[in-house]
């Protein structure tokens, strides 16, 4: 940025930014030209040099991402279909995780390509066809994805020039009802633990139930995380399902747990196990993949005739127990790795039918009444 000398009618000095200058006009406003990718020449107005300056500014920032990609202002309108693509290479490809980007193509190809709003031209399409496709996706989860991913698309849409309007001010998110995790009962929980002692990957979800572990941390747990003199685990990483190791965004998550006495019996049966698939690290303590602690997850359920219930809610068992032992809320969010007290309380802390009905025995007792 620089000032030269005062060379126009009012005394006002001229201002050069980039090598382009910054003038005033007659009509008591400031301009600045610059040559765009097809070599025209374009000027941007401020009322004043400062903001005159800042029109420049985002001009040129956007000639020079339309210089990089290519864009030019002439060739043949883009499909929404051609524009996502597009979209996916330059923007995510290499930029997310290999499993976050074939994420995003799995779902964006199911959602939105094979709908035939994919084929409307992307200066043509409105807000009201962007949601009429969000309102049409039933499953709450996956319109909350389809929502970010299309807003970050035609957001970078309008900041190259595709699109004129900023789409996303006109749409709103269907609200979705969010499934509450729930805690086993004392009884299902015994049916639970009968069914994994009987399956070959049991033991993987009676230690998720016996240390409140997330599935991908446990997945990732080396044998030497586990530290059998000082009755600790150490709790650094996780495994995607595409088995890529990952590291945790907070610190909470990154902590050293009780190694409980339960788990220390699954841990040290799983201490010495081989596994044929030689993809697996051997170094792992539990070795299984994806796909099948999901599908072994399914058979426990049905052995042990539990419905309703994922293997995120092991975690909401643990965390019952917890606090149906006596534990304070303070202890089970650091055993559980939560951010914040609220989580634990608001997710995670649920009485059950089964401890309710002894607390309430336990008033009647003491002849309180209820």
């Amino acid at each position: 940025l620089q000032q030269v000398s005062k060379n126009n009618d009012k005394g006002m000095d001229t201002m050069k930014y980039n090598n382009k200058s910054i003038k005033w006009r007659a009509d008591g406003r400031y301009y600045a030209r610059y040559y765009n990718q097809e070599g025209k020449q374009v000027s941007v107005y401020g009322k004043t040099q400062k903001e005159c300056l800042e029109n420049l500014k985002n001009a040129l920032k956007e000639n020079k991402l339309n210089n990089k990609i290519g864009i030019n202002q002439k060739a043949k309108p883009l499909t929404l279909e051609n524009w996502i693509k597009q979209w996916l290479s330059l923007f995510k490809l290499d930029k997310v995780r290999k499993s976050t980007y074939e994420d995003m193509e799995h779902r964006l190809k199911k959602y939105v390509l094979n709908q035939s709003i994919s084929q409307m031209y992307l200066k043509n399409i409105t807000a009201v066809e962007i949601q009429e496709l969000l309102n049409n996706i039933s499953a709450g989860r996956m319109r909350e994805h389809i929502f970010t991913y299309l807003k970050d698309c035609l957001t970078k849409a309008k900041q190259i020039g595709y699109i004129k309007l900023d789409l996303f001010t006109f749409i709103k998110l269907p609200k979705r009802e969010k499934r509450q995790g729930r805690a086993l009962t004392l009884e299902e929980e015994q049916r639970f633990k009968s069914a994994c002692n009987r399956h070959q990957y049991g033991d993987y979800f009676l230690f998720i139930l016996a240390t409140g572990l997330r599935k991908g941390e446990t997945r990732a747990l080396l044998k030497s995380d586990i530290d059998y003199t000082n009755k600790t685990i150490t709790i650094n990483k996780t495994l995607s399902k595409n088995n890529e190791i990952g590291y945790p965004k907070t610190q909470s998550s990154r902590r050293i747990i009780p190694l409980f006495d339960s788990a220390a019996e699954i841990a040290l049966r799983n201490k010495d196990k081989i596994h044929k698939d030689k993809r697996i690290r051997e170094d792992r303590l539990f070795k299984i993949g994806n796909t099948k602690c999901r599908e072994a997850f399914l058979e426990i359920l049905e052995i042990a005739n539990i419905t309703d219930f994922k293997i995120h809610d092991l975690r909401h068992t643990f965390c019952t127990r917890c606090m149906e032992s006596g534990v304070p809320a303070e202890q089970t969010m650091r055993w559980a790795g939560h951010s914040d007290i609220s989580i634990t309380q608001r997710y995670y802390i649920h009485i059950n039918k089964d401890f309710e009905s002894k607390n309430i025995a336990l008033v009647n007792k003491n002849g309180k009444g209820v």
